[in-house]
């Protein structure tokens, strides 16, 4: 996985409803991948050491996975026995399953996220650390009270909360409001990213496979519309392989193709005409509507439309066609 220098960590579906998050409190360090340029230099031995030190005795400092990571400009396979190790007071310790993250000693409330393989990108492939996360290595205070765990699940609850802050606003023609969309395997509508900054809806459209494409903050920014020449699924698993695609839920603001049977509104098409005309309804039918504004709004509902209109909840699930 490659992440640009002092880039924002990102989460996705680790608590509560799958939600991405980009932490910008928690900056990307050491996160190279094969293809990437990296800034190359020389670290002196002593932030080595004490590089090597965190690594095998901070485990409060570390989020440990249940897998192994291979290097990727290294020809190995991530198997235990061939992993990158260090040896730190005769203890071997094999690189590839956890992530540190370094308070910053300048800067209170930043961290640095690294893999636990930055030391071997450093002995091994010449890269340079940035001087901040270098001086956050040499200045750690191993008798810190602290608690990697407890400290990411206070930040992602702050980020939480603004989630459902921005989900809240009233839909007053004023604020954009964010709608969270989930894939959907049974209608075949699938969500997700490719790379960090690019969010996508992928199906098929009559007998065409688009792509709809939204940047960071939620803005459409592409549609991409290809004949149906192969299998649906082998296109998507194409599009999955070249785009380096992630399914999963996306945030994005609302919008409308004009020349497809697409987009996002906060209500659905039969009330939008009702607050287009209303004087062509009768008392008891506005009472209705306004009813069911109110009920949309405060529960979060709005409708998806993809050759069909689907009407999904707060969390982005479609609950009914």
């Amino acid at each position: 996985m490659y992440f640009k220098d002092f880039d924002g960590y990102s989460y996705g579906t680790y608590y509560g409803k799958d939600l991405v998050m980009v932490l910008d409190e928690v900056k990307t360090i050491g996160w190279l991948e094969n293809g990437h340029e990296y800034p190359k230099g020389e670290v002196d031995e002593q932030t080595l050491f004490n590089l090597r030190k965190l690594i095998v005795t901070a485990r409060s400092a570390q989020i440990y996975s249940m897998d192994f990571h291979d290097c990727d400009f290294c020809e190995t396979q991530p198997d235990l026995d061939l992993c990158p190790q260090i040896i730190f007071k005769g203890e071997e310790w094999s690189l590839g399953n956890s992530v540190m993250w370094l308070p910053s000693p300048t800067s209170s409330g930043i961290f640095y996220a690294a893999p636990d393989l930055i030391y071997h990108y450093i002995v091994d492939h010449g890269y340079r650390p940035p001087d901040a996360f270098l001086e956050a290595v040499n200045c750690y205070d191993f008798d810190l009270n602290w608690n990697v765990w407890d400290t990411r699940q206070s930040i992602m609850e702050k980020h939480r909360q603004r989630i459902r802050s921005e989900e809240n606003k009233p839909i007053d023609g004023t604020v954009p409001r964010i709608f969270t969309l989930q894939p959907n395997m049974h209608y075949e509508i699938y969500t997700g990213f490719s790379g960090r900054n690019t969010q996508i809806i992928a199906s098929h459209y009559d007998d065409r496979f688009v792509v709809v494409t939204f940047d960071r903050e939620g803005n459409l920014t592409q549609v991409i519309d290809r004949p149906q020449v192969v299998d649906y699924l082998e296109a998507l698993q194409t599009m999955f392989k070249e785009n380096g695609f992630v399914v999963g839920p996306i945030r994005i603001k609302a919008f409308s193709l004009a020349d497809y049977d697409i987009g996002v509104s906060g209500l659905s098409q039969y009330v939008d005409d009702f607050l287009h005309d209303p004087e062509k309804f009768s008392k008891e039918e506005k009472a209705e509507f306004q009813e069911e504004i109110l009920d949309w709004n405060d529960n979060g509902r709005f409708e998806f439309l993809w050759m069909n209109d689907f009407w999904c909840d707060r969390d982005g699930y479609i609950t009914a066609s």
